[in-house]
């Protein structure tokens, strides 16, 4: 048993092909005639605001709803795996050992053994699924996703509810994977990790950055300053430019005040990740540290926001 993917050889290089998908709430438009590609083995971070539409499209893409308009193509051999904001399973009321038993035809042995590699041990295999943590459910959906011959992964903010412990463990297992990754995710350290292309999304449509993330970065800078960039149309000079440049110039210095604050914030969390390994066995401080750490992390999911709208 193993806790990395197995990825299918594809016969195809397009693993998802959409074309002027539209997707409508009442009188709001989430997806305005929107494309999108996902070749062979990309690792892909989709990022935008909140409401922007960034969920909605992966369950599209997965058949969990349907388009107002447009195609949706998935390649016929992928085998692709999702994890959702919210984990929900079929039966609730089990057990975890019972779970994984169900789930992948496994003996009581091999399941326990499995379910020890994703930190659930002795007695923990026989909580309710039900009572679980937001924490443990990803957890144990991932345990069960993870044993798929699955070459296209699809994951929806997939360090919201991990600890430390798990959160170090499912980089561990992305990084082994050579499959292709998509992925929505507001944590920066998470996308600058594993994103490879940025796309973005933007008053229902897709803006592709073909890079990482310092890409996105710098592209998004020279695009709040209205400084030229290759094979895009530049405005024009003149009295209106200038009015325009300068007020973009106030913008650039908010921008690098918000981006200063977000990195204090990140070496603050940073820090307290190492005290935490250092504590040992010392569980109330552990808790304590545990919940500033909490607190700073909703402060930076705030500033990410802020600084991807």
């Amino acid at each position: 048993m193993h806790t990395g993917f197995s990825e299918n050889e594809l016969a195809s290089k397009e693993l998802i092909d959409v074309r002027g998908l539209c997707k409508t709430y009442g009188e709001r438009t989430i997806l305005d005639s929107l494309d999108f590609i996902v070749q062979r083995n990309e690792k892909v971070a989709i990022v935008g605001g909140n409401g922007s539409g960034k969920s909605t499209l992966l369950k599209l893409v997965i058949g969990e709803e349907s388009p107002d308009k447009g195609v949706i193509q998935v390649g016929e051999s992928v085998k692709l795996a999702y994890l959702p904001q919210v984990v929900t399973f079929a039966e609730p009321k089990l057990n975890i050992l019972d779970t994984v038993m169900q789930t992948l035809g496994l003996p009581e042995g091999l399941a326990r053994n499995l379910l020890a590699k994703y930190k659930f041990r002795k007695e923990d295999v026989f909580k309710t699924v039900e009572n679980l943590s937001g924490g443990e459910k990803s957890r144990l959906k991932l345990c069960l996703i993870m044993q798929d011959d699955v070459n296209l992964l699809i994951l929806d903010e997939p360090t919201n509810h991990l600890d430390i412990d798990s959160r170090e463990w499912l980089e561990g297992a992305l990084q082994d994977f050579g499959g292709a990754l998509v992925f929505v995710s507001h944590d920066r350290y998470f996308i600058n990790k594993f994103g490879k292309r940025i796309s973005e999304l933007v008053d229902g449509r897709i803006k592709e950055y073909r890079g990482n993330y310092g890409y996105y970065k710098e592209r998004k800078a020279l695009e709040r300053q209205n400084v030229a960039v290759p094979g895009e149309k530049r405005e024009p000079k003149g009295k209106k430019v200038a009015c325009k440049t300068s007020i973009m110039g106030r913008s650039q210095r908010k921008l690098e005040e918000l981006e200063a604050t977000i990195r204090d914030l990140e070496d603050q969390i940073e820090a307290m990740n190492r005290s935490l390994a250092d504590l040992g066995d010392d569980y109330e401080a552990i808790h304590t540290l545990y919940e500033d750490k909490l607190k700073l992390e909703g402060k930076l999911e705030k500033l990410y926001e802020e600084w991807m709208g």
